[in-house]
């Protein structure tokens, strides 16, 4: 575990790195390669999985900002509508009882200032998507915010929450394959020996490097996908694969294409006839 640790903790920094310095600034990652190669001392596969993954981030959180726009606008619109008909109310000449008139006083205030804010948010939100600004926190805006109320979050101290900050952002790390690799992926290569037993070799970032090896290797139980990874093995395609640390410790996430596999019918096994009526169907088989 220590291993995957320190992999996952260089991963995670340069990462957040790339970030920082490429896209928040509306650079190409890819531009920086060569120099993060011999900064971060890694290799150029995995360098190009952390660029992978980093765009699929951003590109999720573009797309849910379009969504997130369009619930916007519709809020603020709805709300708009419901103030006119309060002031509507409000400014009616008939008779209302004092405190009903008060009640929407008061209703007619907040509602003014929640759509308030949410234009200032709608404006905010409009400006950063125009400008191609991305705002990414790595660790979760959750687990950041618990920091300012740590009892709430059963946290004992700053330090406590430190901790279980750093070991969130370093939780991590994914490894790209290609169909043109060892096994679909020569950053970690699947093997299954005599009998039947999967064992993975991880290449360990450079930096990383032991004078023993500079592969670690892990045995790994195929409990789901078996057959799909093996196809994937078979007819050389790529694998993926992400190691991920949870409360029981590591474990590895392996993502291949499923086979397509073609629908085939013969008629010598017979048909189905289906008589469609205003009650009932009739379905029968015929050979």
């Amino acid at each position: 575990g220590e291993h995957l640790d320190r992999y996952a903790s260089l991963y995670g920094k340069c990462e957040r790195t790339l970030f920082a310095e490429t896209i928040a600034q509306n650079k190409a990652p890819e531009s920086v390669k060569n120099a993060y190669l011999k900064r971060f001392d890694i290799t150029g596969r995995q360098f190009n999985a952390i660029c992978r993954l980093l765009k699929g981030k951003v590109k999720s959180i573009k797309e849910l900002r379009k969504e997130h726009l369009a619930s916007l606008k519709a809020r603020v619109k709805k709300l708009g509508s419901t103030i006119k008909k309060l002031e509507k109310q409000a400014a009616c000449k008939h008779y209302i009882e004092p405190n009903k008139r008060k009640r929407l006083a008061f209703s007619l205030h907040h509602k003014k200032r929640r759509l308030t804010g949410l234009q200032i948010k709608l404006e905010r939100i409009q400006a950063d998507h125009k400008a191609g600004k991305i705002s990414l926190c790595f660790g979760s805006k959750k687990l950041f915010n618990a920091q300012h109320h740590l009892e709430e979050n059963v946290f004992k101290s700053h330090q406590e929450w430190l901790e279980v900050w750093q070991a969130k952002r370093a939780s991590e790390f994914f490894v790209l394959g290609s169909k043109d690799e060892t096994a679909g992926c020569q950053g970690c290569v699947l093997a299954l020996d005599a009998n039947g037993n999967a064992s993975l070799r991880l290449r360990l970032p450079n930096s990383l490097i032991t004078a023993d090896s500079k592969y670690l290797h892990l045995p790994v139980d195929l409990n789901y996908g078996k057959s799909a990874i093996l196809h994937a093995l078979k007819h050389k395609t790529a694998i993926n694969y992400r190691f991920k640390r949870d409360s029981k410790g590591w474990r590895v996430l392996i993502t291949v294409d499923a086979p397509v596999i073609e629908l085939v019918t013969s008629p010598d096994l017979g048909t189905i006839g289906v008589d469609i009526n205003a009650d009932h169907l009739a379905v029968t088989e015929t050979v």
